[in-house]
C-alpha cells in the first residue's frame, strides 16, 4: 500500500480556547470508507514574536468536551523560539475518533 505524505502549516493562531481553538489537522474522509486514519510523524511549534513569549497547547478534539487527549499541554515556547513536539514518536488518529487536532496559545504572540 503506497504512502501519501502530507506537510501542513499554520500561521495567525487565535487566542481561542477548547472546541474552539485553531484547528491544525483533521483526518480526511476517504472515497466511500469511514475507517480511514492518518498518522502524524512530527508537531513543530514557532513563535515568531521577538518579544512576546507565550503557552501553547495540542489536544486531539473528540467532539465531546469531556474526553479530549493533549500531545502537550500548556508548554511555555519564549519569543523567538520553536519546539519539536513527538520527535521519533507516531500518533494515529481515526476518522470517527480523534479526528481533529487543535491548537490554543495564551496571549498575542506569533504562533
Amino acid at each position: 500500500m503506497a504512502n501519501d505524505f502530507k506537510r501542513f502549516a499554520k500561521a495567525g493562531v487565535s487566542n481561542n480556547t477548547g472546541a474552539s481553538a485553531d484547528a491544525l489537522y483533521s483526518v480526511p474522509a476517504g472515497s466511500g470508507s469511514s475507517a480511514l486514519e492518518s498518522i502524524v510523524i512530527g508537531i513543530s511549534l514557532a513563535n515568531t514574536s521577538t518579544s512576546t513569549d507565550t503557552t501553547v497547547s495540542v489536544f486531539l478534539d473528540n467532539h465531546d468536551g469531556t474526553n479530549d487527549v493533549h500531545v502537550v499541554k500548556t508548554v511555555s515556547l519564549p519569543a523567538s523560539t520553536q519546539i519539536e513536539l513527538m520527535t521519533g514518536n507516531k500518533l494515529v488518529q481515526f476518522l470517527l475518533l480523534t479526528n481533529l487536532q487543535r491548537l490554543q496559545k495564551s496571549n498575542q504572540a506569533k504562533v
